[in-house]
């Protein structure tokens, strides 16, 4: 399928690296040990980039895939610098971009931010639990510079370490077990992974994979990311490694909350928008997922998250037949109860994806023949749609990355 590609997109050829080799074998599967006790945080978490200038996009026709960079003060797309799947998502961390491409694709590439995202690494994903697509689903950095990748396929936590050596492959290191943390299907639905220094932190969505729809609790399970990985038992009602159990359905897009300086403490959209303080493994609600259930709006149609210069959440929302996307601002300071505002309305788009630098936001919208970022002043109320908005990216928008 990759050759496929690197061969319909002719003019991208350069930007097409060798196709993960099919016969690797997966890392070795290995049990952590369990300390006692809730972990301790020696460092803040590591968020999104707070004050970006680009934002990497990946971009699909549902045919091919492609990478491309938005430079945010000059309004600058360079679209198509890479290649991609037809289901990927960008992450950047630690300044290092990767492109995760998930189901049925199981490979992840490192891009080079500063040479025109040529490609660096590429190297597949395959369980070493399960005869099955190993849907790779988000990717961090330890401190030691190893990536740990979490798959929504198999019940596993795996680890990577890149080479010293140019043109070297990378090493698969190890599968961790996490099937303690799964429902009766035997899969956790691995997904949001994120690193506050020598802690991870990875949720586990435990889905029906028959009806696909939730089991149990949505957990985000603690793990001390060192040479030999270690989870925590703390709830002394369940035997075994524990993870935090949080309040709503499932994990969306998720940012630090700027009241606590600390950098311990999680705002998380998913069938609402709640609060997680990792350093005390507790979790509240800023916006009950009721109120959303009264606007209209179930778990699957809440979509983009992030906070504009004053802290205001902002929420991509679907309707209820999906035909269309809006842009909610959250006002937490007219009463008692949170309030639905509904700014912006009659947006199309597959993944709903947004991200606001300052007082901008940026949305992924797959208009038909109009496709690309449209982007909103959210200074103004109502909200101002830029002139030079939408910014075509190539193909169809899918997916956003600060960097």
């Amino acid at each position: 399928m990759r050759a496929k590609i690197c061969w319909l997109l002719l003019p991208l050829a350069s930007a097409c690296g060798p196709e993960p080799a099919p016969t690797r074998a997966p890392p070795p599967r290995i049990e952590a040990a369990v300390e006692p006790g809730y972990p301790a945080l020696d460092a803040s978490c590591r968020g999104p980039v707070a004050e970006p200038t680009h934002l990497v996009v990946t971009s699909t026709d549902f045919n091919t895939g492609a990478v491309g960079l938005v430079e945010l003060a000059a309004r600058r797309v360079d679209a198509d610098l890479a290649l991609a799947s037809t289901d990927a998502v960008a992450v950047v961390d630690g300044g290092r971009v990767f492109v995760i491409n998930r189901f049925g694709f199981d490979y992840v590439d490192e891009l080079d931010a500063d040479d025109g995202l040529a490609l660096i690494h590429e190297w597949p994903i395959l369980a070493a639990s399960v005869d099955a697509p190993s849907n790779p689903h988000a990717l961090a950095l330890d401190p030691e510079g190893h990536a740990w990748v979490s798959l929504h396929g198999a019940p596993e936590l795996q680890r990577f370490a890149f080479p010293t050596l140019a043109n070297a492959k990378v090493n698969a290191e190890l599968a961790l077990d996490l099937s303690s943390f799964a429902d009766a299907d035997g899969i956790p639905e691995l997904s949001l992974t994120l690193a506050c220094g020598s802690l991870l932190f990875v949720s586990a969505e435990r889905v029906d994979r028959d009806a696909w729809v939730p089991a149990e609790q949505t957990v985000l399970i603690p793990l001390r990311a060192a040479a030999e990985p270690s989870l925590f038992e703390f709830d002394a009602a369940n035997p075994g490694p524990d993870g935090i159990t949080l309040l709503g359905e499932g994990v969306g897009p998720w940012r630090l909350d700027p009241a606590d300086p600390d950098g311990h403490t999680l705002l998380l959209l998913n069938s609402g928008l709640e609060r997680v303080d990792l350093a005390s493994g507790t979790s509240e609600w800023v916006v009950d997922q009721q109120v959303f259930a009264d606007a209209g709006y179930g778990r699957l149609q809440l979509s983009g998250f992030d906070l504009d210069s004053a802290g205001r959440p902002w929420i991509s929302a679907a309707s209820e037949n999906f035909a269309s996307f809006r842009l909610l601002r959250v006002d937490l300071d007219g009463g008692p109860d949170p309030v639905l505002i509904t700014e912006v309305e009659g947006l199309d788009s597959v993944s709903g994806a947004l991200e606001i630098v300052g007082d901008e936001a940026w949305f992924a919208d797959t208009t038909l023949g109009a496709s690309g970022l449209r982007v909103f002043d959210l200074s103004h109320s109502p909200v101002v749609e830029l002139p030079e908005s939408p910014l075509a990216v190539g193909l169809p928008p899918l997916s956003l990355a600060p960097l």
